[in-house]
């Protein structure tokens, strides 16, 4: 008996079945092994339930998963997460997306519900300066990643949206700016506000410049 090997064997196992349970004991100076496996369930049905904005056609698509197929957590998860970078790349920047499995015991089938919380929409209908002069938000403005949605260009390019890694990038460029101005104290907050604008939000930018050093 190899331990090791026997730890292998059960790594396979655990990829070809739902759930593995191994056993051992010795009798007599031999080793018994017990080993109950159960099959993959097969999946009967998938319901999204939450989803407004998008639509239940685009998610199947994206989630890339067909009923009357073995059930497995790893893949499903996987597919999830495309799902979830979905919703971000369309700027629902709140998004939750979590599924509930239903087992049928005499089937072995899985009825799946996913449950999407969309939260606001994360399309950018203005961006606002605090603490900048004129030529300062002239400059900040051309210069940043972050853009006000437009609706004939924003899906054609990408931007328009929000997007917490650009808006970082952002921030330590606006600071960097203002250092080269003189502001080695500068501080740059960003913060995010509803929109008059249905399904809009402001990004509100504001800067603590302090003294100016020569």
């Amino acid at each position: 008996f190899s331990q090791d090997i026997f730890d292998d064997d059960l790594k396979t196992l655990a990829q070809e079945f739902d759930r593995i349970e191994p056993s051992l004991h010795v009798q007599n100076g031999e080793l018994y092994i017990k080993i109950l496996v159960w099959p993959k369930p097969t999946i009967r049905t998938i319901k999204w339930e939450g989803n407004r904005h998008l639509k239940t056609r685009a998610l199947n698509k994206e989630l890339s998963i067909s009923t009357h197929k073995a059930f497995n957590r790893h893949s499903f998860n996987k597919a999830l997460n495309k799902v979830k970078e979905l919703y971000i790349k369309r700027g629902y920047f709140e998004s939750q997306i979590q599924y509930r499995l239903y087992t049928d015991p005499k089937t072995n089938e899985v009825d799946i519900v996913i449950d999407v919380r969309e939260g606001r929409s994360g399309k950018i209908d203005k961006i606002q300066l605090e603490g900048f002069s004129k030529n300062e938000e002239s400059q900040l403005l051309s210069m940043i990643q972050t853009k006000k949605h437009n609706l004939l260009l924003s899906w054609l390019i990408g931007t328009g949206s929000y997007n917490e890694e650009a808006l970082e990038q952002d921030r330590m460029a606006i600071i960097n700016l203002l250092q080269n101005e003189g502001y080695a104290d500068a501080k740059v907050s960003i913060h995010i506000e509803d929109s008059d604008e249905e399904d809009k939000i402001l990004v509100i930018i504001t800067a603590e410049k302090g003294s100016v050093y020569h």
